[in-house]
């Protein structure tokens, strides 16, 4: 499984300036990714971290066997939600961890 997500940080511009000359603060995005191996099979995934460098940042969610398929379900954060791959967010009901 490969995740791509972004940090950001608050830096000084190098092309835009404010009224007094300085320059303005604006946030930069840091492409992050990270890759790792999910064994098919019906259970509890993880939390599985992705980045030591940024605590938070993991995957969590369900594996399912249904009929003649797997249904994966991963879940956002501590507390979060989760969505079903292939969705849309908001489309329809969350799916449920298991």
């Amino acid at each position: 499984m490969i995740a791509d997500w972004g940090s950001y940080k608050r830096v000084g511009s190098a092309t835009v300036v404010t009224d007094t000359g300085e320059p303005k603060k604006i946030w930069k995005r840091t492409p992050m990714k990270a890759e790792t191996i999910i064994n098919l099979r019906a259970g509890a995934i993880g939390p599985i971290d992705l980045a030591e460098a940024h605590t938070g940042v993991c995957l969590r969610g369900c594996i399912r066997r249904v009929a003649d398929y797997y249904l994966i379900t991963l879940g956002k954060g501590p507390g979060g939600g989760s969505h079903r791959l292939g969705s849309s967010p908001g489309s329809g009901p969350p799916a449920r961890l298991c």
